[in-house]
C-alpha cells in the first residue's frame, strides 16, 4: 500500500471489498485484480496504488493446483518437500497506477510437504545502511528451518526482519505461509 494511516486503511478496505465481489465473478485472478485496479483509478484524486499478489487454491483435484497473479508484488517463495527454494509468478505492474495494467496469472502444482510463503516488501526491503534484506534473506532463512512446522518457519523469518538491523523496522511487514499435506 502507498502511504500510512488512515489513508491506507481505506485503501485496503477498497481493496479487500472488491477483490472478494470481482472474485465471485471471475475465476482468473488478473481479472479480479484488473477490477481492483479499476476501483483505485476510479477513486484517482487520491493518487493511491498498491501492490498485490493474488492467489487462488484448488484443491478439487488429487494434486493442489495454485493459480497466481502478481500486481507489482514480491514473487511468493515454493520451498519443496526436498528444501528446493523457487521463485513464483510473473511480474506484473502495481495497481492504480495504469488503465491496463500487465498482468499475469500462472498455474503452479503443490505436492504434499511443499510450503508456500508470502510476504510483503516490508520483508525484502529491511535495511542495515544500505543493503537490504532481500529474497536472498528470506531463502536463507526458508533453508534453516526446512523440517520446521509452519509457525516455527514464519516466527523465525519474522525474527530475521526484526534482528536485521539494530533498529525498530521503520516500514509494516506481513508473512504468510501454507504447508500442503
Amino acid at each position: 500500500m502507498c502511504g500510512k494511516g488512515p489513508e491506507a486503511a481505506a485503501l485496503t478496505g477498497l481493496v479487500r471489498h472488491t477483490a472478494r465481489a470481482a472474485g465471485r465473478l471471475e475465476t482468473d485472478p488478473s481479472s479480479v485484480l484488473k477490477a481492483v485496479n479499476g476501483a483505485i483509478i476510479a477513486d484517482r484524486p487520491a493518487h493511491r496504488f498498491c501492490t498485490v499478489a493474488y492467489a487462488c487454491l484448488d484443491l478439487t483435484d488429487t494434486s493442489t493446483r495454485l493459480r497466481l497473479t502478481l500486481g507489482g508484488h514480491p514473487h511468493p517463495l515454493l520451498r519443496r518437500a526436498d528444501g528446493t527454494i523457487t521463485a513464483l509468478g510473473t511480474p506484473g505492474t502495481l495497481l492504480g497506477v495504469l488503465d491496463d495494467p500487465k498482468l499475469h496469472t500462472t498455474e503452479h502444482e503443490l505436492h504434499p510437504g511443499d510450503l508456500l510463503l508470502l510476504y510483503t516488501d516490508g520483508v525484502t526491503e529491511r535495511r542495515l545502511d544500505a543493503a537490504m534484506l532481500g529474497e536472498d534473506g528470506i531463502r536463507r532463512s526458508l533453508a534453516r528451518t526446512r523440517d520446521a512446522a509452519v509457525t516455527v518457519t514464519v516466527a523465525a523469518l519474522e525474527k530475521d526482519v526484526v534482528e536485521y538491523a539494530p533498529t525498530a523496522p521503520n516500514d509494516d511487514f506481513a508473512i504468510l505461509a501454507l504447508r500442503i499435506t
